[in-house]
């Protein structure tokens, strides 16, 4: 997706005035027809999330949360029926399952006995997990509607997010398989206590053209230049450092300048798995014919070799005979 474009639909998503993203989504879907569904999903499921983070401080405020509960018993003595939660959070463009949790706070602290801050926290994100548990019954059905309601930011969302993370891992490992490339994951090392690892680790890389891959990152979302840079700076880097080149995949599509201007040149970023891949086999070398070196320019015929070239070319004669004596 082009930057312009991208922007475009950001600057459309922040416009709302009333925020609900699915009837965003739906006129998204109409504005830019020619754009995937689910790269327009992700996009407005990340601006929503950065909107959450800008109001979060004003929005649970103490004051403000005493207003919003306030708000809430008078609606339910007016018998205003089901969704008074979901109600409130859209009037104030906040998520459903937040507004559910300080509400409960609130409530906790006129109908129970003096617990400390952190204690009411607590016993809140219990109720908000499983709302069967909260004593008063209208309370308990509101917060279990705000849960279902807030595919974006709640339990429910993450929930979602982590299958669809689970799904297209799983598809990566497939692939691999039926390529017949051995690989580790991040079970693997959980298991022999590592941190910061990525999603898949190659036994033996494989190539993409003239690009090594030793790592596969899945990131089922949709990848611009911010989120992409934090990625590299918290995440990406210490792979490149520790296992060398990788590539990082944003299934729902990513702003085409990523790969235009790279952050770092030995991570290759994509949108699918690739399809052309160039296996390795430490016995007979490359599976298959590699792309021809670059024809070498005539003025530099004459120059002398660096020390460098000399040594690849060395390392290179080795490795030939070490194949030819391993078919012998």
């Amino acid at each position: 997706m082009k930057r312009e474009t991208y922007e475009a639909i950001v600057a459309n998503v922040e416009s709302q005035v009333t925020w609900d993203p699915r009837a965003c989504i739906r006129d998204l879907s109409k504005a830019f027809p020619c754009e995937n569904i689910h790269s327009l999903e992700s996009i407005v499921a990340q601006c929503y999330q950065e909107r959450i983070k800008k109001t979060f401080k004003f929005r649970t405020s103490p004051r403000e949360v005493e207003k919003r509960y306030k708000e809430y018993q008078e609606r339910v003595k007016s018998g205003s029926g089901n969704g008074i939660i979901v109600d409130i959070a859209k009037k104030y463009n906040f998520s459903p399952q937040l507004t559910s949790k300080y509400l409960i706070v609130e409530w906790l602290k006129r109908n129970s006995d003096k617990d400390n801050e952190f204690d009411l926290n607590e016993r809140a994100k219990t109720y908000v997990k499983n709302s069967n548990l909260i004593p008063d019954a209208k309370l308990a059905y509101e917060v279990y509607l705000a849960s279902l309601e807030d595919d974006m930011y709640g339990s429910l969302a993450e929930a979602i997010k982590s299958s669809i993370g689970l799904e297209h891992e799983q598809f990566i490992k497939e692939k691999l398989d039926e390529l017949e490339i051995p690989y580790q994951d991040e079970k693997y090392f959980r298991h022999i206590g590592c941190d910061k690892t990525p999603d898949i680790k190659l036994v033996v890389p494989f190539a993409i053209g003239r690009n090594v891959v030793n790592w596969i990152e899945s990131k089922a979302l949709f990848g611009d230049e911010n989120s992409h840079a934090l990625y590299i700076q918290n995440q990406l880097s210490s792979y490149w450092n520790r296992f060398g080149p990788g590539l990082v995949i944003y299934w729902f599509g990513f702003v085409d300048e990523i790969n235009s201007v790279r952050k770092h040149e030995g991570i290759l970023v994509s949108d699918s798995f690739p399809v052309d891949v160039t296996k390795f086999d430490p016995l007979h070398g490359l599976s298959k014919e590699t792309p021809s070196p670059p024809l070498r320019d005539p003025e530099d015929e004459d120059k002398s070799d660096s020390e460098d070239e000399k040594d690849f070319r060395r390392s290179s004669d080795v490795e030939e005979e070490i194949a030819k004596l391993s078919l012998n």
